[in-house]
């Protein structure tokens, strides 16, 4: 079975700017917020925008909440400042990658380089 995705509001970012409540899917430490064909995956303990996701209608959509069910596993979201392991950003780009069939572009957590 799949993760139990809930939608609704909820704080998604702490950047300057941003008005931190959005509309949208969230489930453990991941929020997949947008609409018309773009999709952003936020972290949600930290606030961090991670990656968007483009494309025709749902599919980033689908791609977005499927590249969270992935790399869940990776290292312990649940912190603000999760593991700042090189490992972690290639798997992660290669989940991407592999889901999407291109390069995105990510902003990777804990001052990784794009």
């Amino acid at each position: 079975m799949g993760a139990r995705w809930t939608y609704g509001v909820a704080r998604c970012t702490n950047q300057p700017g941003l008005d931190g409540a959005r509309c949208g899917w969230f489930w453990n430490s991941w929020g997949v917020v947008g609409g018309k064909g773009r999709w952003t995956v936020y972290h949600r303990p930290s606030g961090t925008l991670l990656t968007t996701f483009q494309g025709d209608r749902l599919e980033p959509r689908r791609i977005a909440k499927a590249f969270c069910e992935e790399i869940d596993g990776l290292t312990d979201w649940t912190t603000p400042t999760p593991d700042d392991d090189p490992d972690i950003y290639r798997q992660i780009h290669q989940i991407a990658l592999r889901l999407t069939n291109s390069r995105p572009a990510l902003q990777l957590i804990a001052g990784g380089a794009s």
